[in-house]
């Protein structure tokens, strides 16, 4: 009926949507309930909270320098992930950064490496000036991804996560903590030589 509000819905969600007889007078009437019914259904699907991750950033790297990351903040959680190679063999490093310079001491990380034939499984015993994320061959392409979290005084960080070590060709899991930190807001992920190409994503956690 020509003037009424709201005369349909959605085929899926059945949200109520105008029809193009509906008056525009009554525009603000209809965008209020089409949000309402919105709200309702994202609070059916995640049950009550809030959307679990959110997309910050997709970064297209050509560079030796690599990427910084700033914004960090306490009690925050993340995801990194990337799709990487180079110009020559390299070790894709990470640092998390207090204020605006890198950390340098007082990494601890550990790592299990394996193949089709063999294992490995190495660590820092002691404090190390860098942790890594990636091994990347000349000839083929890095995958990574890993969880970064912050602790509630930004003094604490730790990752975990894994990464394809196109080099040795062997799947490598790893973690790594540093709290020795001041405050901690981002992080560093670049090459130990060479030149980067590819894609590195940021996430967080809601």
């Amino acid at each position: 009926m020509a003037g009424s509000i709201m005369a349909t819905v959605t085929p899926v969600y059945n949200w109520p949507v105008p029809t193009s007889t509906d008056y525009v007078k009554d525009g603000a009437t209809s965008i209020e309930a089409l949000g309402d019914a919105i709200d309702a259904s994202l609070n059916t699907i995640t049950g009550g909270k809030n959307v679990a991750i959110q997309s910050l950033s997709s970064n297209t790297l050509t560079s030796s320098s690599g990427l910084i990351v700033t914004g960090l903040v306490a009690n925050g959680r993340y995801r990194v992930s990337g799709i990487l190679s180079s110009n020559n063999n390299c070790a894709l490093q990470f640092r998390f950064r207090e204020n605006t310079t890198d950390k340098a001491t007082q990494y601890y990380w550990a790592h299990t490496a394996t193949n089709l034939s063999a294992a490995f499984v190495g660590s820092a015993g002691n404090p190390d000036t860098v942790s890594y994320v990636g091994n990347i061959f000349s000839a083929a392409f890095c995958t990574f991804g890993f969880d970064v979290a912050i602790s509630s005084n930004n003094t604490t960080g730790q990752i975990i996560g894994q990464y394809w070590d196109a080099v040795n060709g062997r799947h490598v899991a790893h973690s790594m903590s540093n709290a020795n930190m001041t405050n901690c807001n981002g992080f560093n992920i670049y090459p130990s030589s060479g030149t980067l190409s590819g894609t590195i994503s940021i996430m967080k956690y809601a």
